[in-house]
């Protein structure tokens, strides 16, 4: 019980609290942040009213008891735990007396996607590094799916993975919080939230609806016509010149590389222009200028494979191998 209850601390409720359950002869316990649900099925056991307990006390009491085998007596007003000794574990109230609920009871939902779990982890690690952490544009801190593919933006670069998932918007913390599964899932959904559902544990969570969310704003960032330049590079070559040429970069300055597109090679020219780097490729397209961040190139060459393609646009430069692509802003070079 205690590695399972330790495996929800992901979803942060907003109370430290868990609730115990039975019914039709299975024993559950969970918890809520009041817009998501995570339950564990435990084990086969007569029916019992539900019960809410203070998580971090339960938490402690079974990490020092190193007895297998655990028993739970629900009296009136508190549980009886009996491991290495009798503890008595209140049974938390609010302030008229009446027992807390925190109302874990899953709805039942039909029509779901299998997916296996490291894959849909790999997407969404790739599609963090584009979410937005501001203050505003709440909906582009969640996750878009369309078309079997992940749509995430933080304004200066944006990335689109491939991923069977019905179309909806996931938050932010989904990631999180499915960090600690390793089994295959079961993903469903209804108009107002979706059901995840993996050996042991079923999470169920609201999300906005995904016809409200402004595709049309980003859409040119999902379908970008590539019609200046590209080539395909290895990683290594292209992150280490931008590692050397970022030495030289003042505090100051904004830490701009100026890409310079031939037929036969691309130059990086570090912002304060003393220092260059020059990689040869075969370029297809039309030769080049641009200006981007150096920072934010890196950020996304961490993510994609060892080899990759780059595209080239007027407004905008992408980075794309068999999973993902990145799309990074162009800057002003006289800004």
């Amino acid at each position: 019980m205690f590695a399972v209850i330790n495996k929800i601390q992901p979803l942060r409720p907003i109370t430290s609290f868990v609730e115990m359950f039975c019914a039709d002869g299975v024993f559950r316990i969970g918890t809520t942040d009041g817009s998501s649900k995570l339950v564990a099925t435990l084990l086969d056991t007569d029916d019992m009213d539900n019960i809410v307990l203070d998580r971090e006390q339960l938490l402690k009491i079974l990490k020092l008891t190193n007895k297998e085998d655990i028993k739970l007596i629900r009296k009136d007003k508190y549980v009886a735990l009996k491991g290495c000794g009798n503890y008595k574990l209140p049974i938390q109230c609010d302030e008229t007396g009446t027992q807390v609920q925190l109302n874990l009871r899953m709805p039942v939902m039909e029509n779901g996607i299998h997916c296996e779990i490291e894959p849909l982890h790999e997407v969404f690690s790739r599609n963090s590094i584009c979410l937005y952490d501001g203050d505003d544009y709440d909906f582009f801190k969640q996750y878009y799916c369309e078309n079997g593919k992940v749509f995430t933006t933080d304004v200066a670069k944006a990335c689109t993975t491939k991923a069977i998932l019905p179309q909806q918007l996931l938050p932010a913390k989904l990631m999180k919080q499915l960090s600690f599964l390793d089994k295959p899932i079961v993903f469903s959904k209804t108009e107002q939230g979706a059901r995840v559902d993996s050996d042991i544990f079923q999470m169920y969570f609201m999300y906005d609806d995904p016809l409200e969310y402004p595709v049309d704003m980003i859409r040119p960032f999902m379908n970008t016509d590539w019609a200046e330049f590209s080539f395909t590079l290895e990683k290594s070559e292209l992150v280490n010149a931008l590692k050397r040429i970022s030495i030289f970069t003042k505090p100051w300055q904004k830490g701009k590389v100026i890409l310079t597109f031939t037929e036969n090679s691309v130059t990086l020219l570090g912002e304060n222009q003393d220092v260059n780097e020059t990689i040869d490729v075969k370029l297809k397209g039309n030769p080049c200028r641009m200006v981007t961040s150096a920072e934010e190139m890196l950020t996304v060459l961490r993510k994609v494979n060892n080899e990759f393609v780059i595209h080239g646009s007027q407004k905008c430069i992408g980075f794309e191998d068999n999973l993902s692509l990145y799309v990074l802003s162009l800057i002003d070079e006289e800004e």
